[in-house]
């Protein structure tokens, strides 16, 4: 049986967590619409691949974030207003307790921000921060900071260091590091920032070494596609893909930093499915890094990588990327995609991250909202895995420290076009 999700299921999951933030909800409301959220965030991603397929179970924040440094904020779009709730580390509590508050913001009239208002802005601000020429965007970034940051819990945050986002609807498609307080960036502060689908979705680990991705990696890239190829996704999906002549110095750089073997780097022809199955099914590299374009999109069919023999769609990704799995190897511990982009003119293009991460099987996924400029693209992603490896950061100050790095070495990259795009999903650590 076939069903519209927007219309008939996600509806269904508002109103209950309507209903549990209505009046004076109690602590215990609050967290019970944490655990809802989380399920929607399933039901979207099983409706995403139109089947039941996800393995969700709760998870012990702590055995991610054992510093207890980590606030997981979740906007919720109901349907009159905008909640935001923040998780805390409960450092007093037992070891998986949390504390949990609840804020509606409210322009400056003292109304409540209503779902038009806040998904207008949105809107508007993330058309002008995708493209180089966009001008009129940081009173809208002012304002989503005041609503999902300054005015509910800037004064609960002195010790966080890691900020995750779980994001609901079209604030999906705004990368929270552009959040703008008047003077900063939020990437210009101390948090590193990170996604997640939902909590039941997060892969946990034990904290990875920079020595484990010294050991080895897989590195691939695709520099240009033929004109026909490019008329042809040009037609189907609508999506103009030019040629990224930055990929084959970004390939080499970061093979060099990781101790590629020859046979482990993948470059233009030799980018094949063929050869990315055995290279994977041959040892338990820890890192994927694919310099390639590619589609996120709400729709499976159409969320995909392109290799030099043909496109690789999400459902396709599950059974290259994870079959060594099977021969007891380890998961992919990051996965990065440095040259794809989501669907214009789809709400829900963001979808795809999630799809992709989530049938990887990597705990950390690496991508990029729209396509940016190649040059930029490379210089961000050589910065990322200096800091991984030689400086030892985490993967969401290493992405952070990379971004930052990028614009203020070069005051002309300071429009978030050039460094907003890239958003890490998943584990942070």
């Amino acid at each position: 049986m076939q069903f519209s999700f927007r219309e008939e299921v996600e509806p269904v999951y508002r109103e209950y967590v309507n209903l549990l933030l209505e009046g004076n909800p109690t602590q215990k409301n609050i967290e019970t619409a944490t655990e809802v959220i989380d399920s929607l965030q399933v039901a979207e991603l099983d409706n995403f691949f139109r089947r039941a397929c996800l393995d969700t179970k709760p998870v012990n924040i702590n055995k991610i974030d054992k510093q207890q440094n980590t606030a997981i904020i979740y906007p919720v779009i109901l349907p009159d207003r905008l909640a935001v709730i923040l998780s805390l580390p409960n450092k007093s509590s037992n070891e998986s307790g949390r504390s949990y508050t609840l804020e509606f913001p409210q322009d400056k009239s003292g109304n409540f921000i209503t779902k038009n208002k806040l998904e207008s802005t949105v809107k508007q601000v993330s058309q002008e921060i995708s493209k180089p020429s966009g001008g009129d965007f940081l009173q809208n970034l002012q304002n989503l900071n005041s609503w999902l940051i300054e005015q509910p819990f800037q004064s609960d945050l002195g010790n966080v260091k890691n900020l995750v986002f779980i994001l609901d609807g079209s604030l999906r498609n705004i990368p929270m590091a552009t959040l703008y307080d008047g003077e900063k960036f939020l990437i210009e502060k101390d948090y590193n920032i990170a996604l997640t689908p939902g909590l039941q979705l997060l892969p946990t680990a034990e904290p990875w070494t920079a020595e484990r991705l010294e050991t080895q990696a897989l590195v691939a890239g695709l520099s240009m596609l033929s004109e026909e190829k490019k008329q042809e996704y040009q037609d189907k999906f609508g999506v103009s893909f030019s040629d990224l002549s930055g990929v084959e110095n970004e390939v080499r750089q970061i093979a060099k930093k990781v101790r590629t073997s020859a046979q482990k780097k993948l470059l233009n022809s030799d980018f094949k499915k063929s050869a990315i199955r055995k290279a994977i099914k041959s040892s338990s590299v820890p890192v994927i890094h694919l310099a390639t374009h590619g589609l996120f999109s709400s729709q499976a069919e159409n969320t995909f990588i392109i290799t030099s023999d043909g496109e690789v769609n999400v459902n396709q990704l599950k059974s290259l990327l994870r079959n060594r799995e099977i021969n007891q190897q380890q998961a992919i511990e990051l996965l990065v995609l440095s040259a794809c982009q989501t669907a214009k003119g789809d709400d829900r293009a963001v979808l795809g991250i999630a799809g992709v991460a989530i049938q990887s099987g990597a705990r950390s996924t690496l991508a990029t909202l729209w396509g940016v400029a190649d040059d930029t693209t490379s210089q961000v992603m050589i910065d990322f895995y200096n800091n991984l490896i030689n400086k030892k950061m985490s993967k969401a100050e290493a992405i952070r420290k990379a971004q930052a790095n990028l614009f203020q070495k070069n005051s002309r990259y300071r429009h978030p076009y050039y460094w907003a795009p890239f958003v890490l999903v998943g584990n942070w650590q």
